[in-house]
């Protein structure tokens, strides 16, 4: 998976399309009971459609081209009958220019985005994005939301990252979490009103003696 780095995106693409020529895939978007990463499609040499898409992913990952630049599209395909679920590839060029590599086409890419296709998520290692459309450039202009809800994807990222020597970055929100969790961040703020509150008060038992002091020194008025 790590060569082809100085190869042109479509070549890589090509490439990337043409290695998994030899896997038996069905249609399924769904996980099952385990979201298989490609090191275990390619030992069996079946799976579905998400294990597929996601072998693509991570082939490209390992050919150098950045997880900024892909995203993994989940939806649906509008056809007569009910939608059919569906899960494509979007790579975005040097040029910024996107392409869409999907396995139930024949070209390699496109840079037209299949009219039938509605998709309903966007991921990638970094974040998860809920989105109408695939011309929705907030996709990539923005930070996604946190990957903690997308059950499989960072176990299947993690193993495949360390596989290609391409180090797993944290969920940010996570990372953040654990730097400075809830209940220890409302013990921290109830330890310091405490010791606030313990240094008010000698000062306030001060002034009250002073206050008392200064009531018994008080001479009686005459009374005429």
């Amino acid at each position: 998976m790590n060569h082809g780095q100085s190869l042109d995106l479509s070549s890589k693409i090509m490439r990337t399309r043409i290695f998994f020529t030899h896997i038996a895939w069905n249609a399924s978007t769904h996980q099952g009971n385990r979201w298989a990463p490609p090191s275990v499609l390619l030992e069996r040499g079946t799976g579905n459609l998400l294990e597929l898409v996601t072998a693509y992913y991570f082939t490209l990952r390992g050919m150098g081209v950045s997880a900024q630049d892909l995203r993994l599209f989940f939806g649906q395909i509008r056809t007569l009958d009910d939608p059919v679920p569906h899960l494509l590839l979007a790579v975005r060029a040097p040029n910024r220019s996107i392409y869409f590599v999907d396995p139930i086409k024949d070209i390699p890419m496109s840079a037209d985005p299949p009219h039938e296709f509605r998709p309903s998520m966007a991921l990638n290692e970094y974040g998860s994005w809920w989105t109408p459309a695939l011309t929705d450039l907030s996709v990539w202009n923005t930070a996604g939301s946190s990957l903690v809800r997308v059950e499989g994807w960072p176990e299947v990222r993690d193993q495949t990252l360390d596989l290609l020597g391409l180090a797993p970055r944290q969920d940010p929100i996570v990372a953040a979490l654990e730097a400075d969790p809830p209940a220890a961040g409302a013990k921290k703020k109830s330890r310091v009103k405490s010791k606030a509150s313990k240094k008010a008060a000698p000062k306030n038992k001060q002034s009250r003696k002073i206050k008392n002091s200064k009531s018994s020194d008080a001479k009686p008025k005459a009374v005429p």
